[in-house]
């Protein structure tokens, strides 16, 4: 669409230019021909300042997203664009000085000094035009122009996507084509006959400029519909397509897959090793728990499973803690053959031997939690102390 409006503003520079030629050519009774001449030279050059930037926004900007710098030719075309644009104003000053000849000689004292006036601006202005296509050659300012043309890219794209997009979803997408489509053929039809009406240079470029705009506005309905990318496509390459796990033939997250299986095995002795006596519901629901504990207690200095001595390790507080609730856990399996233990009876029974209160404990014993073990050893189905 970008090359296509870019076609539509030079065709406009060309009709301007050669609207110029035929001014140059024309006589005006009164007036000098030197006037006209000028006249006629500043809407060429106009025309051709026109066509300049045609030309660089079709080169430069109607490449997007197929060129690294689409920016470099449009904006280089900006000095043509500017130096054209001097020559039309320098034109013009000629064909105001020339203005007070002939029969407008009495006027030549106030037509010299305008035109001599307007003359500079243009001469100012072709010098700056020299200096901005300096400027716009150099190295920093293709530095620059690159970068922006690398966010322009993706930016334009991500545009059209989105408009497209929405004309699919909406479903308005496909008629607006149809209807701007229906709409630049008739312009583009109508522009052929105008050019083909006439003999006249200037009326074939009337011609081209309809026919141009019915080609432009056809492109339009491009930005309604159409194959689009999926904007969240880099998102949904990270986290993987959604549903199911692999065995129910959706396809599976795997981080979070891994995570959801550990979880469900939480609470299921099914292919949790467990110990003699060990509960197994406790087991599979620490497992986790424990085998983590078990790889800290197996790091270098900690005192690990097996270590005879006392442990030396910065962890070796934490590890002791760890092996005397374990214990506890497995002296309570072996409490009670045959009967889930219980982590907690295994604990308070490891607290009756403390003081002896279990059978053929000494009566005494001086224990200060000696009343409170006698309780629990009779709870659990010891001896009671000796009275």
């Amino acid at each position: 669409m970008v090359t296509n409006a870019s076609n539509l503003i030079t065709a406009v520079g060309t009709t301007v230019a050669d609207t110029g030629s035929k001014v140059t050519g024309t006589t005006v009774p009164g007036v000098d021909s030197g006037a006209t001449a000028g006249l006629g030279n500043a809407i060429t050059d106009l025309g051709n300042a026109v066509k300049a930037l045609g030309d660089g926004s079709a080169a430069g900007l109607g490449t997007v997203g197929s060129s690294a710098n689409p920016l470099n030719p449009t904006l280089g075309s900006t000095s043509g664009v500017v130096s054209n644009t001097a020559a039309a104003v320098t034109s013009l000053g000629g064909a105001v000085t020339n203005l007070g000849s002939g029969q407008l000689a009495p006027l030549s004292p106030l037509t010299s000094t305008l035109g001599t006036i307007v003359g500079s601006v243009g001469n100012g202005l072709k010098d700056g035009g020299s200096g901005l296509n300096k400027v716009g050659s150099s190295a920093p300012v293709q530095q620059v122009e690159s970068q922006l043309s690398s966010a322009i890219n993706p930016i334009t794209l991500a545009v059209s996507n989105t408009t497209q997009t929405i004309g699919n979803a909406t479903g308005l997408g496909a008629p607006l084509n149809t209807l701007l489509s229906t709409i630049g053929h008739g312009l583009d039809a109508a522009g052929v006959s105008v050019a083909g009406a006439t003999g006249d240079q200037v009326g074939k470029d009337v011609g081209a400029v309809v026919s141009q705009l019915g080609t432009t506005v056809t492109s339009t309905g491009g930005l309604f519909t159409g194959a689009t990318t999926n904007p969240l496509a880099p998102l949904a390459g990270v986290l993987g397509p959604l549903g199911g796990t692999s065995g129910s033939g959706g396809a599976s997250i795997p981080p979070l897959t891994g995570l959801i299986g550990n979880l469900g095995s939480l609470g299921s002795s099914a292919g949790a090793a467990t110990g003699a006596g060990s509960p197994a519901g406790v087991t599979g629901l620490l497992a986790p728990v424990t085998a983590l504990l078990g790889n800290i207690r197996s790091l270098p200095g900690t005192g690990g499973a097996g270590s005879t001595g006392t442990a030396s390790g910065p962890l070796a507080p934490v590890t002791t803690l760890v092996g005397s609730l374990t214990s506890a856990a497995g002296a309570a399996g072996g409490l009670q053959s045959g009967t889930a233990a219980n982590p907690v009876t295994g604990l308070l029974t490891g607290l009756t031997g403390l003081t002896g209160g279990s059978s053929g404990g000494s009566s005494s014993s001086t224990n200060p939690l000696a009343p409170v073990t006698n309780l629990v050893g009779g709870l659990l189905g010891g001896t009671s102390p000796s009275k």
